[in-house]
């Protein structure tokens, strides 16, 4: 009982810390306001464009009723995440190694495994928020646009709020991995997005030109986005699967386990790499 509550006190020490560090950062507080902002309304947007759209694409309700509100609104937020929350996570970590706070911190007392600890428990905040404002947007979206509500079909998630949380944890222990790895912000932002958007997308492609099979989905960053991936890509007419011979998603317990993984591995290397470098 005592380790239980050591525990906790140790816990919300470190978030408290973290939390005078960066509640007065304004570039945190513009890029969370926005994200809060953008994923509470952007899907209300596609009113003006879904309308137009012919099948076989879905119609207007499948994007803002009760069940599938929870997976449009879900690789919104796989976006959003992503960019603002990856590109905060970067901030965070390279901002404290320029400012020299965290080699201050560690000359103060404070040690390495505190300081990691620290910015781990940053990410499971970010990502419990993210998960938050998740819910409460598609709760909402979902009961303002629902004709006949149950409680079953309210609450039919497969699973995607969990999902939801992991991926998040996923993108953030990427930019964590990466901050960790180059130190200076424009480089650790640079290569996060290049990575994200370009340099895995390539390998996956010429993986897929020489060897054409499901491997090609295992990659850190496509298992990480398949926790929550676009809606889209499960329509049966979608080309993708008829062309390549597999679809183009993972399942939702392959992509679990395979981010689960690389989250695990990504944490460690960014543990070790800090235990090594010079502060």
């Amino acid at each position: 009982m005592n380790k239980l509550t050591n525990l906790i006190t140790d816990v919300r020490h470190s978030i408290h810390l973290e939390w005078l560090k960066y509640k007065n950062n304004t570039l945190a507080r513009i890029i969370i306001g926005v994200f809060t902002v953008a994923f509470s309304f952007v899907i209300l947007y596609g009113k003006r464009i879904i309308p137009n759209v012919s099948p076989p694409l879905p119609g207007l309700d499948t994007y803002y009723t009760f069940p599938t509100v929870w997976d449009y609104q879900g690789h919104i937020g796989n976006w959003l995440v992503c960019v603002l929350f990856g590109f905060l996570m970067v901030h965070f970590v390279t901002g404290e190694i320029s400012a020299k706070t965290m080699r201050q911190g560690i000359i103060n007392g404070q040690t390495r495994w505190d300081f990691y600890k620290a910015k781990f428990l940053v990410i499971v905040s970010l990502a419990t928020y993210a998960t938050a404002i998740y819910i409460i947007s598609s709760l909402i979206i979902g009961i303002w646009h629902t004709p006949d509500m149950y409680f079953s079909l309210i609450f039919d998630t497969n699973n995607l709020v969990g999902r939801f949380w992991l991926m998040s944890v996923g993108y953030l222990t990427l930019a964590f991995l990466i901050a960790m790895t180059f130190r200076t912000s424009g480089i650790s932002v640079i290569f996060y997005f290049g990575y994200v958007f370009v340099i895995e997308f390539i390998f996956r492609m010429i993986q897929l030109y020489f060897f054409r099979n499901k491997a090609i989905l295992f990659w850190p960053e496509n298992s990480i986005e398949d926790l929550v991936p676009n809606p889209l890509y499960k329509l049966p007419s979608f080309w993708m699967e008829k062309e390549w011979g597999f679809s183009p998603v993972l399942s939702s317990w392959e992509s679990i386990i395979t981010s689960s993984f690389y989250i695990s591995m990504m944490l460690l290397l960014a543990w070790r790499l800090f235990k090594r470098r010079d502060i």
